[in-house]
């Protein structure tokens, strides 16, 4: 949650220097920081799905009782 708090934080800043137009350097600044929150958010994931691949390749029960009563209604 903390890295969507600061994604939220450098966007609200982006938007206000953009309404004011104000210095340009300074919302590059502020976009090259939402980037590296951004693609550290995206290793994160990446990280979390490589963890647990074997627990997504099992269909949850609920997903499999619907599947199998779509195939024996065919």
């Amino acid at each position: 949650m903390d890295c969507i708090n600061r994604l939220k934080a450098m966007f609200d800043t982006i938007s206000a220097l953009e309404r004011n137009n104000d210095n340009m350097a300074r919302i590059n600044q502020e976009a090259q920081r939402m980037i590296r929150v951004l693609t550290i958010l995206r290793v994160y994931i990446a990280d979390c799905d490589e963890a647990y691949s074997d627990e997504r390749a099992i269909l949850p029960l609920y997903r499999h009782v619907a599947i199998g009563n779509l195939s024996t209604q065919c």
